[in-house]
């Protein structure tokens, strides 16, 4: 693992390595990091620091966020499935994201999911995770949450009707980026605390060989 003290330091280094730059905003500033292979290089930056003024008006929107138009016209469409019984009423599914750590990516557009039971209070949250410690947080460690964390626990994730039991997630502008080899952790609980199996489909993008 690497660090830089320096936002402009890290900027130019990932630029000149054409790493995806990720981050996870906290109440006192971001935390950012790119993956290269097994070297994680990370930067902390507080907020209303002239670092993180300059980072939330020329990179933060371009990161964890939809790819450039050039990148979406060349992006080959992928497919991916996943399904798991629930434990105790809740179902966890893990989908690694494909490729090679700090080399590749993947262009996160949405997905569908449905418990073969549907019942009323079924509900998935969503999350970015770290399972197999890249980063030196530990294994588990969440990089990312799609869901409104500073909202109350029982208003966090998506509630799915019983009577259009087929939940759809879509990107809000388009594609996402997400680094090879993390994972996207979605968990699904039953309302009821019943048995079940929740599935879920996912829709990708992989840049083609035009893209360098």
């Amino acid at each position: 693992m690497e660090v830089f003290k320096e936002w402009s330091d890290f900027y130019l280094f990932a630029k000149k390595k054409l790493l995806v730059v990720n981050y996870e905003e906290t109440d006192v500033g971001y935390r950012l990091f790119s993956i290269e292979g097994p070297v994680i290089y990370k930067c902390n930056i507080r907020k209303g620091s002239q670092d993180a003024q300059q980072f939330e008006q020329k990179q933060k929107q371009l990161s964890n966020m939809p790819m450039r138009e050039q990148e979406r016209e060349q992006a080959r469409p992928k497919l991916v499935s996943g399904q798991a019984d629930t434990v105790d009423g809740v179902a966890t599914v893990f989908l690694k994201i494909p490729g090679t750590p700090g080399e590749s990516l993947r262009y996160l557009k949405g997905g569908f999911g449905w418990f073969g039971n549907p019942g009323h209070g079924d509900k998935i949250k969503v999350y970015l995770t770290d399972e197999d410690n890249m980063m030196g947080e530990g294994s588990g460690y969440t990089v990312a949450s799609f869901n409104d964390e500073e909202a109350e626990e029982q208003y966090r994730g998506w509630l799915i009707s019983p009577h259009d039991p087929i939940i759809t997630v879509e990107g809000f502008e388009d594609y996402m980026e997400i680094a090879s080899g993390l994972y996207l952790k979605v968990v699904a609980i039953k309302g009821d605390s019943s048995s079940d199996t929740f599935y879920m489909n996912l829709y990708q993008g992989e840049r083609t060989n035009g893209d360098s």
